[in-house]
C-alpha cells in the first residue's frame, strides 16, 4: 500500500484503506497508538466515523505550542460553517501515577 503525501510533503496514512484491509483480514477491533499527528489525523471529521472509542494517556507535559499538539484542524462545511469538534460520551478519567488516562465513546457531530 503506497502512503499518500500531503500538500506540505508529509506522508499521510490512508486510514480508510488501512482499516478496510484489516477488516477484510478478520480484524474487528484495532488499537492505534500514536502521538499528536496520529490523533489529529484520526479525529478529523471525515475519519471520525471509523472510531468507536478513544483512550488517551495524558502525561504531565506541555500540550500545544512547544509541546504535544493534539488539536485536529478546524473544518468547514460547504457553507463555510465550522464543523463542531468531536466529543466523547461516558468519559471517564483514570489516574496512573503521574499520568491520567481518558476513556470515552465517540459522539459524532451532527
Amino acid at each position: 500500500m503506497d502512503m499518500p503525501v500531503s500538500a506540505d510533503g508529509h506522508h499521510e496514512i490512508d486510514w480508510q484503506d488501512l482499516l478496510a484491509d484489516l477488516k477484510e483480514n478478520g480484524l474487528r477491533s484495532v488499537m492505534i497508538e500514536g502521538g499528536g499527528p496520529i490523533i489529529n489525523s484520526l479525529l478529523a471529521p471525515e475519519r471520525q466515523s471509523n472510531i468507536d472509542m478513544v483512550i488517551v494517556t495524558i502525561a504531565p507535559t506541555w500540550l500545544g505550542q512547544g509541546g504535544v499538539v493534539v488539536s485536529p484542524d478546524r473544518c468547514f462545511d460547504g457553507k463555510q460553517q465550522a464543523i463542531p469538534a468531536a466529543r466523547l460520551s461516558g468519559a471517564k478519567w483514570y489516574p496512573f501515577g503521574e499520568d491520567v488516562v481518558l476513556c470515552g465513546a465517540m459522539k459524532l457531530s451532527k
